[in-house]
């Protein structure tokens, strides 16, 4: 559901500007602060030093990223999220009664910026676990070294509802379509095009959980040295980054037989499915480990490897993840749990399935706006450093 991403970096690809945004887990970040070994390195693409700090870190499955907002810019951890369009940040002006506000580490404060422009139009957003609301404010946005003038953006207030019990501070939208200005709903990837800061309508999704300091946001297409093969394109159908969806299988076990919609979301972790398909997948993995999972998805870490393969087929191409791809670690009371990340649904409509980091981690993902699709290919896992 979190992730991250960091320091603005450099330009990028042949005869095309590709803006990288680094991003590193949560769990990583912390790390830096505690001071666990860390080593810089340079990494070279196409004739391009791009200096990168390098954590070790073996659960990192959520991302975040920096952003600065005002003249002087003021700094702040963002959400870059594919499942909705708003970008909004806590607002220095924010009930500090409230634990959320009282514990958020960046504060927006458009006294302190010279190009700050306040509009006094309330916002409210609902989101699956919390709500939040605020008012509009303007200012100059930077992502990626990238100034973004004129950007509407959210200052929270209130009903934050336990958003600060993570890393980030706030979230940014990069569901896709403009939308109309007088919805003032205009996204900041949407505002960097019709400003003319990227050359290419397309952003793409580097999260690798082996080399955890190549995670990445690039702005402006995508990074050939990232992935293995050709691309399998899909086109979109939602304007929140929403596909047909061919068929889900486990084993002998199909679902979205007769074709689905399913939603590439930066937002989520896992996989996310109709309530009765991910309770009989759950049937079926407690029937293959026996006293080895229970039904909160939690399973023996030993036992990892026997966990089904899981395939969504896109575009005509099967698309599988093992069960490494769909667990995860976490040290809880000085012992290691592992659990799956299947969720049961939350959207009215029960039918769409959505897929988070779990699957990007395995599979690159390019998110074509100007041709209205989806490109996946196979992340390449292992990128040497010089």
């Amino acid at each position: 559901m979190y992730r991250l991403f960091a320091v603005v970096i450099n330009l990028l690809l042949i005869n095309a500007e590709l803006y990288r945004i680094p991003l590193y887990s949560m769990y990583m970040d912390q790390e830096l602060s505690t001071g666990i070994e860390t080593n810089t390195r340079q990494l070279r693409i196409f004739n391009n030093d791009l200096r990168r700090v390098r954590l070790f870190d073996f659960t990192d499955i959520q991302y975040y990223g920096y952003i600065s907002i005002g003249t002087p810019p003021q700094k702040f951890k963002v959400l870059f999220d594919t499942g909705s369009q708003r970008l909004w940040v806590p607002s220095i002006h924010c009930d500090v009664k409230n634990s959320d506000c009282y514990s958020a580490s960046n504060r927006y404060n458009g006294a302190m910026s010279s190009t700050y422009y306040p509009t006094n139009i309330p916002f409210h957003i609902q989101y699956m676990f919390q709500n939040v609301s605020g008012y509009l404010s303007i200012d100059v946005v930077n992502i990626a070294g990238l100034n973004i003038k004129y950007q509407l953006f959210g200052e929270a207030v209130n009903e934050l509802g336990g958003i600060y019990s993570m890393v980030f501070d706030g979230i940014l939208g990069m569901g896709n379509y403009p939308v109309q200005s007088a919805n003032l709903k205009i996204s900041a990837f949407n505002n960097m095009i019709m400003q003319g800061l990227i050359s290419r309508p397309v952003f793409s999704f580097y999260l690798n959980r082996h080399f955890p300091t190549r995670n990445e946001l690039i702005l402006g297409g995508s990074d050939p040295t990232c992935y293995n093969g050709e691309f399998t394109y899909v086109n979109v159908t939602n304007k929140y980054w929403q596909i047909p969806m061919d068929k889900v299988q486990i084993n002998d076990y199909v679902f979205c037989e007769n074709g689905c919609q399913v939603i590439i979301d930066t937002g989520s972790t896992g996989i996310i499915g109709p309530s009765s398909d991910i309770a009989i997948i759950y049937k079926y993995i407690q029937k293959l480990l026996t006293n080895n999972f229970e039904k909160e998805g939690k399973v023996n870490c030993n036992y990892v490897s026997y966990l089904p393969d899981i395939n969504f087929v896109l575009g005509g191409k099967t698309f599988t993840l093992t069960g490494a791809d769909y667990t995860f670690e976490r040290e809880i009371f000085n012992m290691t749990a592992c659990y799956t990340t299947f969720t049961k649904h939350f959207l009215p409509d029960n039918s769409i399935w959505i897929l988070g980091t779990v699957f990007i981690s395995r599979y690159y993902t390019e998110f074509d706006m100007g041709n209205n699709r989806m490109g996946f290919a196979s992340a390449n896992k292992y990128i040497s450093y010089s």
